[in-house]
């Protein structure tokens, strides 16, 4: 009788640590799936961010391209 109350004790104590067990792992799959989450919005931020920089840089060399331009058309206006 003592060895079935001990066994029964220990099986409570060992779906008991089970339990616990599979909270945790629920939690960390949980915090993994947040993890992904915000490393692929990181991603997509900087890769926007990237792009902008790009057009950006687009931007001024066409602004300078534009006031090579009017120094150009300016000259030739000045020389006539």
């Amino acid at each position: 009788m003592a060895d079935e109350t001990k066994i029964k004790k220990l099986e409570d104590m060992l779906k008991e640590k089970i339990s616990i067990a599979e909270a945790q792992k629920n939690q960390i799959l949980e915090l993994a799936r947040k993890t992904d989450l915000n490393e692929n919005e990181i991603r997509m931020l900087q890769q926007e961010i990237d792009k902008e920089r790009r057009k950006s840089m687009a931007d001024v060399a066409m602004i300078k391209k534009l006031e090579g331009v009017i120094a150009e058309k300016t000259r030739a206006l000045q020389e006539k």
